[in-house]
């Protein structure tokens, strides 16, 4: 039906130009309508049909107004001089009963729109108490990741702080294995020339045995040689050849004397290197350990700035709801205004 007299609007609109106010324009598409459909169009409908300028108050307003001229044109019709008393009667009858029915159509349309405002309202309600929750619980998150972020930091101080105390105490123990790898250098050193002492010592006694060996062989075979004459100089050989035994001991006294230092130099030695190895050992951990820490510094800043980027954006969107928040309580006041001035409308139409 709208299709219908489409055109006829919109050349009654075009006949009245682009400076006609909006009640002539609402006045212009409730004419056509009532000419064609003998009620009045719908509050909406003649908003969208007059080129939606003014609010629903408005326009219900220009079509009470429209009804009322009609009203009182269709008066002075069925009063005209001359017409016959029943088809006045008939005319006014039939007047009577479209009016009624325009009129109860536009009050259940109306209510309609009536019941339509307060659904959105609710709706627009409903769905501020839920920003309004949101906005709660977002505050809330923030305030979480604020003293979450505060113990991050406290924890990112202290390993930083226990980061500064490792790397002292490797430098102290590299400080530490340097003398000792000093005091091992002098002792390897000590070694060798405690060894080539003792080399030099044995090379000495075998040299004496080998000459004790070879001069006993003379004296052994001067002795068979001529035994009977020479008693007293064979005597003096084994004299000769006791002392030489004597030093022999004494010798062999000397070189186990200096095994026995050797062994224990050795063992020394020994136990050095174990320590060292413990050492190395406990470097290698604490090294681990503060890789260990740098990268957890490193983790924890990485944390830091994502939390930093979340709380900017939880600020933003907090400023988006805050804005939305206005625009959707300026529109529920609106909402709530046109509710009151239909109310007040209606309470008045039903009064008259």
């Amino acid at each position: 039906m709208t299709t219908d007299i489409q055109p006829l609007v919109s050349k009654a609109l075009a006949d009245l130009g682009l400076g006609a106010s909006r009640r002539e324009r609402v006045f212009a598409v409730a004419k056509i309508w009532h000419r064609h459909n003998g009620t009045l169009p719908t509050i909406d409908l003649a908003r969208n049909l007059s080129g939606g300028r003014g609010s629903l108050t408005d326009v219900s307003r220009d079509l009470k107004d429209f009804a009322a001229t009609i009203a009182v044109k269709t008066e002075r019709l069925i009063n005209t001089p001359d017409m016959p008393e029943d088809l006045g009667i008939q005319i006014n009858d039939l007047v009577n009963q479209l009016w009624l029915a325009a009129t109860t159509k536009a009050a259940g349309e109306f209510n309609i729109e009536r019941a339509e405002l307060q659904a959105h309202n609710d709706e627009l309600a409903s769905k501020n108490k839920n920003l309004e929750a949101e906005r709660l619980q977002a505050l809330t998150d923030r305030s979480a990741s604020l003293e979450q972020l505060a113990a991050e930091q406290r924890n990112v101080a202290s390993l930083k702080e226990t980061a500064r105390t490792l790397e002292n105490t490797v430098s102290d123990l590299k400080a530490t294995v340097g003398q000792l790898q000093s005091r091992i250098g002098e002792m390897e050193t000590d070694k060798l020339r405690t060894a080539r002492e003792h080399d030099a010592a044995v090379t000495g006694l075998k040299s004496q045995v080998l000459d004790r060996d070879n001069r006993i062989l003379d004296l052994q075979n001067a002795a068979a040689t001529i035994k009977a004459g020479y008693e007293e100089k064979v005597a003096a050989a084994m004299t000769l050849e006791s002392e030489h035994r004597i030093r022999a001991n004494q010798a062999e006294q000397g070189r186990q004397t200096s095994q026995v230092a050797l062994e224990v130099a050795s063992n020394e030695l020994a136990t050095i290197k174990g320590q060292q190895q413990a050492m190395n050992s406990r470097i290698q951990d604490l090294e681990q350990g503060r890789d260990a820490a740098v990268g957890q510094v490193a983790v924890l800043n990485a944390n830091l700035e994502t939390e930093r980027a979340r709380r900017q954006k939880l600020a933003e969107e907090n400023e988006a709801l805050k804005s939305d928040r206005v625009k959707k309580e300026g529109t529920i006041q609106t909402l709530q205004s046109r509710v009151s001035d239909l109310e007040a409308k209606l309470y008045q139409g039903k009064r008259s």
